[in-house]
């Protein structure tokens, strides 16, 4: 009796557990799914004349009024980037694979985001973040929108296991369609805020990081991402 009770528990264990795992994963994505949903609903309530009314960016609204039975597009900001690399011209086409005829019944627009980094930024979701580097800053600039580095955290290469040096750094950074995260902790240790950051913007010879502010629909021109203008951002204690 206690040998079947046993291989009763033991199958009802090894049937549920795959079981649980599988719908662990399928709530995972359905999370997912309603995130970017929720994201492409309020892009669209905050910019809908480049998203809505004029994703083509021909200051005209005529070809995608209601009234029409064929208004029907896609906005895709990064399958047109990419579909730009192969040189085929369909970028402005949604649905081609490669494997049929082009489809041009579908048409696909970029809302004016024409780059990697800012059809990343809008249309895409994070994934999980590495620690890459880790350092002690020595200064901040006075516009607030560069951190210099202790030289020592440069040249001594104590970094511990994992951790990569100032220009590893910036090989990675400049290999990264998106870039990266820097994360400035103030002067007490408990506060921290998040800067984007790129290769181009890291000076392996001087120890200065400085801060990328990614284009929006918006404000399509980057500029720095400057720092609060108090004491507490004034001597950050790390940076990571």
């Amino acid at each position: 009796m206690s040998v079947m009770i046993m291989s009763i528990g033991v199958v009802s264990l090894a049937s549920l557990f795959p079981i649980s795992i599988i719908r662990g994963i399928q709530a995972t994505q359905l999370t997912n799914a309603t995130v970017l949903r929720y994201n492409a609903e309020a892009l669209i309530d905050a910019f809908p004349q480049q998203v809505v009314f004029d994703p083509d960016n021909d200051s005209t609204t005529s070809s995608l009024d209601h009234q029409r039975r064929n208004r029907y597009y896609i906005v895709d900001p990064l399958g047109s980037f990419y579909a730009t690399q192969d040189g085929t011209g369909l970028e402005g086409v949604f649905g081609h694979d490669g494997s049929l005829g082009p489809t041009t019944s579908i048409p696909r627009y970029n809302a004016r985001m024409t780059t990697q980094l800012s059809a990343s930024n809008f249309f895409s979701q994070q994934d999980s973040w590495r620690l890459l580097y880790e350092g002690i800053p020595s200064g901040v600039s006075s516009d607030r929108k560069m951190i210099s580095i202790d030289s020592n955290d440069i040249t001594t290469g104590a970094n511990p296991a994992g951790i990569v040096s100032l220009t590893e750094l910036q090989d990675i950074l400049n290999g990264s369609s998106s870039g990266g995260r820097v994360l400035i902790f103030d002067s007490t240790g408990k506060q921290a805020l998040k800067r984007d950051v790129v290769g181009s913007g890291l000076n392996t010879t001087t120890g200065e990081i400085s801060f990328y502010d990614p284009p929006t629909i918006a404000a399509p021109t980057p500029d720095g991402d400057p720092l609060p203008n108090n004491g507490l951002y004034g001597i950050p204690s790390k940076i990571r």
